[in-house]
């Protein structure tokens, strides 16, 4: 009887031995392979390389300039078992939409406009409305709101024109008499004072009231500038 045991217990010995050494290795062996660099690849590239390698991976779309991949999760050459999926994080860039520049002024949204022309190619043009009342070159519509840049080709403003107010400009630099007319022309009084300059003689250096402000016309309120002597 002890001797059949045994007889047992080897048998089953030798059967679990030759499962562990022999067939086991073979079910449970997968192939391992170096995750490949793909890191500041476009989206499309990165597939590409992933999928001739047979890795498994998810795509997580993250804020960034644009399509390019920024990390796998492991790391590239990280070493991983076939059946394992990889994360691949890929910065998409943020759609900009267009400001509203409704109640600003012409220079203010003429900035903007440079702006999206220099980094989009959008056109613009900018037309005048005559208004009974109120202040000069202050939009008062736009052609588009609420739209992402990318998808606009043109964008038209429209400012606003009164015939009772004038935009003052900028004379820093222009001789006197150009801003002396421009007040005698439109109802202000000049004021001019002479101060030592290593300035051309006659030469405005510094005007009190800002270039861009609107002015009522005919107010005769007086415009003060410091001039070269």
């Amino acid at each position: 009887m002890l001797k059949k045991l045994i007889m047992i217990i080897f048998t089953l010995s030798t059967m679990l031995l030759i499962f562990f050494l022999g067939i086991y290795p073979f079910i449970k062996h997968e192939n391992v392979i170096a995750i490949p660099q793909i890191c500041n690849l476009t989206e499309i590239e990165g597939k590409e390389i992933l999928d001739s390698k047979k890795i498994k991976y998810e795509i997580i779309y993250v804020d960034g300039i644009g399509d390019k991949i920024k990390k796998t999760v492991p790391e590239a050459n990280s070493l991983i078992k076939q059946s394992q999926t990889i994360t691949v994080y890929v910065e998409q860039k943020k759609s900009e939409k267009v400001k509203n520049m409704v109640n600003m002024t012409k220079d203010d949204a003429k900035i903007i406009l440079e702006d999206y022309l220099n980094r989009y190619n959008i056109q613009y043009e900018i037309v005048t409305r005559e208004v009974s009342d109120g202040i000069n070159d202050v939009v008062l519509e736009q052609s588009i709101y609420d739209t992402n840049l990318d998808e606009i080709s043109k964008i038209i403003i429209t400012i606003s024109k009164c015939e009772y107010y004038i935009t003052m400009p900028n004379f820093v630099g222009e001789n006197y008499k150009k801003a002396f007319e421009f007040c005698k022309e439109n109802g202000f009084l000049f004021e001019g004072i002479y101060v030592n300059s290593i300035l051309d003689t006659d030469t405005i250096i510094y005007q009190e009231t800002d270039d861009g402000s609107n002015l009522r016309k005919n107010s005769n309120n007086k415009l003060l500038f410091y001039i070269a002597k």
